[in-house]
């Protein structure tokens, strides 16, 4: 994943860039989190189906200056216990931006 976000943060300014993440059941690994929010993209979706995980990345994702603009539960899968979540996560005005250089 690291790799993959260093490589983009070559081609895509990340003022201007939205991001889709759909982590394992185990969430974001730390390093993979720790890229994402060194990239800085301006919109973050995260979509889980485990919302305990989400929640513990959610805390680390807002510490770093994004806030919860949305999150909607999907019952994908009736008559059971298991809920998918999307969450849309904005960064918060005043949070410097990285500088891009192409």
């Amino acid at each position: 994943v690291e790799e993959g976000l260093d490589g983009l943060a070559a081609m895509a300014n990340p003022s201007s860039t939205s991001m889709v993440i759909d982590p394992p059941r185990a969430g974001l690994s730390d390093v993979a989190l720790g890229a994402l929010l060194a990239f800085g993209p301006r919109r973050i979706t995260y979509v889980s189906c485990d919302c305990s995980t989400q929640s513990r990345d959610l805390r680390s994702i807002t510490a770093a200056g994004y806030s919860v603009a949305k999150v909607t539960p999907f019952d994908m899968f009736p008559q059971s216990n298991h809920i998918e979540v999307v969450a849309v996560l904005e960064r918060s005005a005043g949070v410097a931006e990285k500088l891009f250089v192409a």
